[in-house]
């Protein structure tokens, strides 16, 4: 469950049994709001835990839009509602004191869009958001509302999405619309990134929000997006694309690596994993763990050249405790597959490791299943 649900969980029990504070204590919309934009930048930063502050405020903030105490002629109150509808406040929380607070109203006409937006999902509703220039919209929503229409264009036109976030990011700056644009841009991205662009939307992400509720997610998805854009690079581009990973934060610099690594084993691509190894492994890291497992992918690797290991004889590192299940299991298949293609009756290494070929035999079709199989239990959430 997110963050966002459970705060409109929150606002529709609360809603629903009458519980509020006098509408003569209450504070202006506006102000309300401000509170809640300050909880929701504390946790992209994560200096607190602040969740249960978040739910308070927006059911505040719901409270007051249903009730006699918002000023739907005051400007700032009409945004502060638009602002919370467009990053996914409970719309049918507050839609019926909205509709009646922008029937016949032009100057609540970016209002009514952004209503139409969070409650329906026709096409017409979207677009008319769409066509809204954020430049032009008050300061206050702006970055907002480029976050709101990058989700709209997400689905059919990628480059545009981007240029919208982007557009959040310099509108809406240090905050929780930032960071949402950062991470989404990096989910837009595919094998075909450019690694310079990657490693500025990650240098930016982890220099401000490394320690946001959201940071491991944005982490996760790095990983798959490297390793698809590594899959996809060829041997002749490798060294420029680690030359951005090796310029990457330590954390992340080995996190990406590592996964290389494993990617490339997988692959029986020994150059691939020695390379991706090197890039945490040279250095003398204080890590034991990262140590440990630069050790092992090596070991691994050399699986690959058995001539060189003296016949596959066991080497000290498969005695290693702190190696994760996937290391293991990887290890093991390593030996299996390698045992599998080096005897006589199997096809050469090469034929395995290399390009698809159209005239394929079925031996090697089959140990190609094989590494497949393996790619995919490594590759799943556990």
């Amino acid at each position: 469950m997110t963050m966002l649900r459970a705060v409109t969980i929150a606002i529709g029990l609360t809603l629903a049994a009458g519980v509020g504070a006098n509408a003569t204590e209450r504070q202006p919309a506006y102000e309300l709001m401000r509170d809640l934009q300050d909880f929701q930048d504390r946790s992209a930063f994560g200096k607190e835990q602040v969740a249960d502050q978040i739910a308070n405020a927006a059911i505040r903030f719901a409270e007051t839009v249903n009730s006699e105490q918002i000023d739907w002629k005051d400007e700032r109150d009409r945004n502060a509602v638009a602002y919370f509808l467009l990053t996914g406040g409970d719309a049918q929380g507050v839609r019926k004191a909205v509709v009646a607070a922008t029937k016949d109203r032009a100057e609540a006409a970016l209002l009514g869009k952004a209503l139409e937006f969070s409650v329906a999902d026709n096409r017409d509703a979207r677009e008319g958001l769409e066509a809204v220039d954020p430049r032009e919209a008050p300061a206050e929503l702006a970055g907002a509302l480029a976050l709101a229409q990058a989700r709209v264009l997400a689905k059919r036109d990628r480059a545009r999405a981007s240029e919208k976030l982007m557009a959040a990011q310099i509108l809406s700056p240090g905050g929780l619309i930032e960071e949402a644009a950062l991470r989404q841009q990096l989910f837009l991205l595919d094998s075909e990134a450019d690694a310079r662009r990657v490693a500025r939307i990650v240098h930016r992400y982890l220099g401000r929000f490394a320690n946001s509720y959201y940071a491991e997610n944005f982490l996760q998805r790095l990983e798959r997006l490297v390793e698809d854009m590594w899959t996809a690079t060829d041997a002749a581009a490798r060294r420029e694309f680690m030359d951005a990973i090796e310029s990457l934060p330590a954390t992340a610099r080995t996190r990406l690596a590592m996964r290389l690594a494993r990617s490339s084993l997988l692959r029986g691509d020994q150059r691939g994993a020695l390379t991706a190894t090197e890039a945490v492994c040279k250095g003398q890291t204080e890590d034991a763990a990262v140590r440990w497992r630069c050790d092992l992918y090596r070991e691994i690797a050399s699986i690959y050249g058995r001539a060189e290991t003296e016949g596959g004889a066991d080497l000290a590192m498969s005695h290693w405790e702190g190696a994760s299940d996937e290391d293991r299991l990887l290890r093991a298949c390593a030996w299996v597959v390698s045992a599998y293609v080096y005897s006589s009756q199997s096809p050469k290494i090469e034929a395995v490791s290399g390009p698809k070929a159209d005239d394929e035999t079925q031996e090697v079709k089959k140990v190609r299943r094989r590494i497949s199989e393996v790619d995919l239990i490594l590759s799943s959430d556990r």
